[in-house]
């Protein structure tokens, strides 16, 4: 009986869900498209789908094997697979549109890699706000009605609108998936895990300082690109723990800036826009002070 090694492109599916969250664990994913399942069969099966036709981009194109198996070339396409469903209703046409936009995030992504340049999940935003424009100024897709976020914040919103920022990572407000994305993070790494609890907190401790909705800091939407951007900079090292925190400052400083700027509306979001920003400019500093030791990971 052959086993799931064998399949074409299983563990560079799931390792490129996985690593929307800069994870390559098999399990990471598996969880990941379970909490997605959660809030919607379409969510999950647009993250596989993406994450797939990147690998399999990468495979035609004959970029790097141990890369496209490391889920390199999955986890932007993945995200524009969930993000296309998020914001349109589902229709033939938009499916066709899941598979260009992955095919086309692929490339990107590759672009940077090569080149070195810690893109992150750039290669999604961009494409994203490419496909944006064209299909609803085009009205080739009808945008998804969002319903208004309520004001109100239970009693444990202090622990729920952590985990929901990871959640949120990938369109996710349900408690579930978000305590489950979490659990997925710890399971590769405990470490990056608990640096990105505590950054989802305080991203959403500091907007509802400057008295932003708290219906929304509950949902983890003030929490999300710090998540990200902790996992970039954890380690064990005190080191890590100052440029994790100078990085989740920077990012949760440019979250809220671009929360108030309505060019982002235009675009169908800011998306992890502030996440990449945010840990491209930590990385300068990190080169600035230290720059024959300092280096990005590979995830592009």
């Amino acid at each position: 009986m052959p086993s799931l090694n064998s399949i074409p492109f299983f563990n560079a599916t799931l390792n490129g869900v996985a690593q929307i969250m800069l994870q390559q664990n098999r399990l990471t994913g598996i969880l990941f498209l379970v909490g997605l399942y959660y809030g919607s069969a379409k969510y999950a099966v647009g993250a596989a789908v993406g994450s797939f036709v990147g690998a399999f981009t990468a495979k035609v194109l004959k970029y790097d094997a141990q890369k496209t198996e490391a889920g390199l070339y999955g986890f932007s396409a993945a995200l524009v697979g969930v993000a296309l469903f998020f914001l349109f209703q589902t229709s033939v046409l938009l499916w066709a549109f899941v598979v260009l936009g992955a095919i086309a995030a692929a490339i990107l992504q590759n672009y940077f890699i090569v080149r070195k340049f810690p893109a992150y999940t750039f290669p999604f935003v961009f494409v994203s706000w490419i496909l944006f424009v064209l299909l609803k100024y085009t009205h080739l897709a009808s945008l998804n009605t969002i319903a208004e976020v309520s004001t109100l914040m239970p009693l444990y919103v202090g622990f729920t609108a952590a985990t929901n920022g990871f959640g949120e990572v990938i369109f996710q407000s349900a408690t579930f998936s978000g305590v489950l994305f979490f659990v997925a993070v710890f399971v590769a790494n405990p470490i990056a895990s608990l640096y990105a609890f505590a950054a989802s907190y305080l991203g959403g401790a500091v907007a509802v300082y400057f008295g932003y909705n708290l219906g929304e800091v509950g949902l983890g939407l003030f929490g999300f690109n710090a998540v990200l951007t902790a996992i970039v900079f954890s380690g064990v090292q005190k080191k890590d723990a100052v440029w994790a925190s100078i990085g989740v400052v920077v990012t949760v400083g440019l979250h809220l800036l671009f929360a108030r700027m309505e060019i982002f509306s235009n675009l169908g979001g800011y998306f992890t826009f502030p996440f990449v920003l945010g840990a491209i400019l930590t990385h300068l500093a990190q080169h600035v002070t230290n720059p024959k030791k300092e280096t990005a990971p590979a995830n592009g």
